[in-house]
């Protein structure tokens, strides 16, 4: 596995979360979503839901296997990376109380699994404020 695939931001959702995705093929989640068109999804995440495992549990569900994403919303809980490209090493943070996600932006793409296989990744960036207005960003 790719370091990306070990470090990526992660968050509770508090508020819900919205969504973009170019679709592939259509089939049924229980995730809250909309098609706007036949390539652009708006999604829905639920209070408390992990922003990442979703993505990528909707991304396999609906056979997306490339995909752009944006976001905004509220999470609690987040991890975020910093890539330490000298290192070769992802860093990481973890923010305990609620942040405004002011920007999510990424993509989707197929990683190679343990199997053999190919699996929905997503890589993600954030910028997330607390309630004094510090900003803070990463993977």
């Amino acid at each position: 596995m790719s370091p990306e695939a070990e470090s990526i931001s992660t968050g509770r959702t508090t508020t819900g979360f919205s969504c973009f995705a170019f679709r592939k093929n259509g089939r049924k989640t229980d995730m809250e979503h909309r098609h706007l068109d036949r390539e652009q999804i708006v999604l829905r995440l639920d209070r408390g839901e992990d922003v990442i495992e979703q993505l990528t549990e909707f991304s396999r569900a609906h056979d997306i296997r490339c995909a752009k994403v944006s976001g905004i919303g509220a999470v609690r809980d987040a991890t975020i990376g910093y890539y330490a490209l000298d290192e070769f090493t992802y860093q990481t943070r973890e923010i305990p109380e609620i942040c405004e996600l002011l920007n999510l932006t990424g993509n989707v793409a197929l990683l190679e699994d343990d199997n053999g296989g190919q699996t929905p990744f997503v890589h993600a960036h954030v910028m997330l404020a607390d309630k004094d207005f510090h900003v803070t960003g990463g993977h």
